[in-house]
């Protein structure tokens, strides 16, 4: 391939801060950590968000809430499976 090596090993803690530091440090993003969604209504341009705590409208969601997604599920993203 070219190349002395083909990856490196990093921790995952050590990933996780870095990346996480990144994305807080990027103007337009704003990251609501540990909200539990209550709902999703999907418009033409744009989606509003709802929860116990707030309310967001937005262009762009990055959900990270696991298999049983109630975001995936809102907006009627399929879910391929397969056992192992």
């Amino acid at each position: 391939m070219g190349t002395d090596r083909l990856g490196v090993m990093i921790e995952e803690s050590v990933l996780r801060s870095a990346l996480l530091e990144a994305i807080y440090n990027q103007p337009g993003i704003v990251v609501v950590p540990n909200c539990s969604i209550d709902g999703i209504v999907q418009h033409q341009h744009h989606l509003d968000l709802h929860s116990k705590t707030g309310r967001w409208q937005t262009k762009l969601l990055m959900a990270t809430d696991g298999a049983s997604s109630l975001a995936r599920t809102c907006l009627g993203v399929a879910l391929t499976q397969w056992s192992y």
